[in-house]
C-alpha cells in the first residue's frame, strides 16, 4: 500500500474517532507519554543503587532511589491502568461504530448488490478486517500511538548507548534490518491468506451461525439433517485448516531465519558491554545502565519497524471496509423529485433485462402502461418473469435494455428515494422482524418494552419510571389493522399492539399464525399509503379460495390506487382491469378476464381451464 493511500486511511480513522468520541485522544496522548517515559525509570535508578552499593554505600540515598523507583513504578502502572480499562471501553464503542456503518451501508446499498456474490464476500472481507485482523478504530490508532511512544523512547536511549557503547548501533541497525525483511515477508503471506479466507469465512458463519437458528429446527429434526449437517461442518473446517496450515507452512523459513539476529544481538550487547566494565572503563551501575539502556533502544528499534509493518498490515485489512463502504452504486440515481400528485403513469418502453453475471434473458421487450388507479394481474407460471418485473418497476435493478418511464420521465432520472415512495409492496417472501405488532406495521420506534423490563419495573418502579413509550400514528395504524382484518387478532395479544412478534428476544412474545402475518405484512403496505401498491403472491401457501378472498377485499382497499396483482393462479384476475399473460419473459396475451378466457386454445384460457374448478 502506498504512503499517500495509508495517510489518507489514518486520517479516515481519526477523522471516525474525533466523530464518535473525541476524548479518546485525552487518553490517547497520556498514553503515549506515559509509555514513553517509564522504561528510564528502570534505566536510570537501579544503576544509581548499584552504584551507590559498590561505592559509598549511603542508606539515605540507597532508600531514597528504591523509593523513588517504587514509588514512580506504581504510579505510572496505576495511571496505565486506569488509561488501559477506559481504551478498551473506547474500543468496544468504535468497533459498535464501524459496526453500524457496515449495517447501514448494507440496508442502503442498492437491492443488486445484495444478490452479488462478489459484493457479499466483500463485506465479509470488510467484517473480518476490522474485527479480527486490525483491531478496528482502535487498533490503527494504537499502533501509530505505538510508533511515538517508541520514537521517544528511542531518542532518549540512543543518547546512552551513543555515550556508553556507539558500536550497538550498528549491531542493531544490522539485526534488526534482516528481521524486518522477514517479518514484511511474513505479513504478506498473511495477507494472501485473509483474503483467501473470505469465502470460507461466509461458509463457516453459515454452517455454525445461520444453522443454528431455531427456525431450521423443525427441518432438521423431522428430516434426520444432522448428519449431513455435521459432515459439511467438518468440511469446512478441514478447508479453513488447510490455508491455515498453508499459511503457516509458508511463514516458518521466515520465522526461523530471524532467530539468529535476536541472539546474535544480544550477544553483542554482553560481549561489548561486558569488555568495558571488566577493562574499569565503567562501573557496575554504568554497566547495568547501558544494558537496559541498549536492550530499550534495541527493542524499540524494533518495535517501530514491527509497528510500522504491523499498521501497514492492518491498513490493509481495514482498507476492505473502506472498499466495501465505497462500493459504486448498481443503478443510476437521478435528481429529479417526482411530482406529489396521487395519479401517475408508469410506462414500460421495450423493456428487456438480463441478471449480472448471467447471459439469461428474463424479460424481453417488455411494453406496458400502468395508468393511475388500474387494477392490474400479472399471471404466468413460475419463472415466467412476473417477480423480475416487479422488481424492475421497484428500482431494485435497473433494466438492460429499454426505458421504464414515470408520468414520462425515465425513473433513473428521479432521486431514487423519493421515486420508491411512491410504491408499497408485499413480496411472496416477505419479512416480518422481532419487534411489537405495531412498530411491523409503522417501522417506526416505539420504546415498546420486552417482558424482562417489564417485570423489572414492578420490582424498581422508580428506575424504569421516567421511561414513556411513543407511538407513530395511533390512528392511522388502528385504521389499518382493521382494513386488514386483524383487530380481533391484535387486541388478543398480551399487550395488544405493543407485543412483541416472536419470541426471539421476549419470552413473552406472540407467535403469529401464518395468516395473521400475512395480513400484518398488507396492513404494513396499507400504512405506506403510496399511490401504487403491488401484491407479489404473499398469498401463495394459502389455497385458491383463501388467496381469492384476501385479494378481493384488498381489492377493495385500495380503491384508487394503482393495484398491481401478481400470481401463477388466477383468483386475483376477475375484478381487475386489465391482465397481463407472461410466458416464458415475455407478454404472450393482454385484456381482461371475459377477453382472455374467450380465446380459444390461449395461454390464458388454458391456465384458467385448468384452475376453474377452484373458483366455481
Amino acid at each position: 500500500m502506498k504512503l499517500k493511500k495509508s495517510l489518507s486511511l489514518i486520517r479516515l480513522f481519526v477523522s471516525y474517532a474525533w466523530e464518535c468520541k473525541a476524548s479518546y485522544f485525552i487518553f490517547f496522548i497520556a498514553d503515549i507519554v506515559l509509555n514513553a517515559v517509564s522504561p528510564f525509570i528502570t534505566i536510570i535508578f537501579p544503576a544509581l543503587v548499584i552504584d551507590e552499593l559498590t561505592g559509598q554505600r549511603r542508606p539515605e540515598y540507597i532508600v531514597m532511589y528504591v523509593a523513588c523507583t517504587v514509588a514512580l513504578q506504581y504510579a505510572v502502572s496505576a495511571v496505565r491502568g486506569v488509561i488501559g480499562l477506559t481504551k478498551e471501553k473506547y474500543a468496544d464503542l468504535y468497533n459498535r461504530y464501524l459496526q453500524m456503518k457496515l449495517a447501514k451501508k448494507c440496508v442502503d446499498m442498492d437491492f443488486q448488490h445484495t444478490e452479488d456474490k462478489a459484493v457479499l464476500e466483500q463485506l465479509e472481507k470488510a467484517k473480518t478486517g476490522i474485527e479480527w485482523y486490525s483491531g478496528g478504530i482502535s487498533g490503527i490508532l494504537d499502533t501509530f500511538g505505538a510508533i511515538l511512544t517508541h520514537t521517544v523512547t528511542l531518542l532518549g536511549t540512543a543518547a546512552l548507548v551513543i555515550n556508553g557503547a556507539p558500536i550497538l548501533i550498528a549491531v542493531y541497525a544490522v539485526c534488526i534490518t534482516v528481521q524486518a525483511v522477514c517479518r514484511y515477508y511474513v505479513q504478506k503471506i498473511n495477507h494472501e491468506h485473509f483474503l483467501k479466507l473470505s469465502k470460507e469465512n461466509r461458509a463457516f458463519g453459515y454452517m455454525f451461525w445461520e444453522l443454528a437458528n431455531i427456525r431450521f429446527g423443525k427441518d432438521i429434526r423431522l428430516y434426520g439433517a444432522e448428519q449431513t449437517i455435521e459432515d459439511k461442518c467438518r468440511a469446512s473446517i478441514r478447508s479453513q485448516a488447510n490455508i491455515w496450515k498453508g499459511q503457516a507452512m509458508s511463514c516458518m523459513p521466515y520465522d526461523l531465519a530471524s532467530v539468529p539476529f535476536t541472539a546474535g544481538r544480544y550477544f553483542a550487547e554482553l560481549f561489548i558491554l561486558g569488555k568495558k566494565a571488566l577493562g574499569g572503563a565503567i562501573s557496575i551501575g554504568s554497566f547495568t545502565m547501558y544494558m537496559n539502556a541498549s536492550n530499550t533502544f534495541g527493542q524499540s528499534l524494533q518495535n517501530i519497524i514491527w509497528c510500522i509493518q504491523r499498521l501497514h498490515s492492518s491498513l490493509a485489512y481495514i482498507n476492505e471496509f473502506v472498499v466495501f463502504m465505497e462500493y459504486p452504486n448498481a443503478v443510476h440515481h437521478g435528481s429529479l423529485h417526482p411530482d406529489n400528485s396521487a395519479e401517475h403513469t408508469i410506462e414500460f418502453r421495450n423493456v428487456s433485462f438480463t441478471y449480472p453475471h448471467t447471459d439469461v434473458q428474463v424479460l424481453k421487450n417488455i411494453n406496458v402502461v400502468l395508468h393511475s388507479g388500474e387494477h392490474i394481474s400479472v399471471v404466468g407460471l413460475n419463472g415466467a418473469g412476473k417477480t423480475t418485473f416487479i422488481k424492475l418497476l421497484c428500482r431494485l435493478y435497473d433494466p438492460t435494455n429499454g426505458q421504464i418511464l414515470l408520468d414520462g420521465t425515465d425513473i433513473r432520472e428521479y432521486v431514487y428515494e423519493e421515486y420508491v415512495k411512491l410504491i408499497s409492496v408485499v413480496f411472496q417472501d416477505f419479512e416480518l422482524f422481532a419487534f411489537t405488532a405495531r412498530e411491523n406495521v409503522t417501522l417506526t420506534e416505539s420504546h415498546a418494552k420486552t417482558e424482562d423490563v417489564r417485570e423489572n419495573e414492578e420490582k424498581h418502579e422508580s428506575i424504569f419510571k421516567a421511561e414513556e413509550c411513543a407511538v407513530a400514528d395511533d390512528e392511522k395504524f388502528d385504521r389499518v389493522i382493521r382494513q386488514a382484518g386483524l383487530s380481533e387478532a391484535v387486541a388478543k395479544l398480551k399487550y395488544g399492539a405493543d407485543t412483541f412478534i416472536m419470541k426471539g428476544f421476549d419470552h413473552g412474545g406472540s407467535e403469529m399464525s401464518g395468516g395473521e402475518q400475512q395480513k400484518l405484512a398488507i396492513a404494513r403496505a396499507l400504512y405506506k399509503d403510496a399511490p401504487v401498491v403491488i401484491l407479489d403472491e404473499p398469498t401463495a401457501a394459502l389455497d385458491p379460495i383463501a388467496e381469492y378472498e384476501i385479494y378481493r377485499q384488498f381489492n377493495t382497499l385500495v380503491d384508487g390506487k394503482t393495484a398491481i396483482y401478481i400470481s401463477h393462479r388466477l383468483s386475483s384476475c376477475r375484478f381487475c382491469d386489465i391482465i397481463y399473460v407472461f410466458v416464458d419473459g415475455e407478454i404472450k396475451e393482454r385484456g381482461t378476464h371475459a377477453e382472455l378466457a374467450a380465446v380459444e386454445g390461449g395461454h390464458y384460457a388454458r391456465m384458467f381451464a385448468a384452475q376453474a374448478q377452484y373458483y366455481k
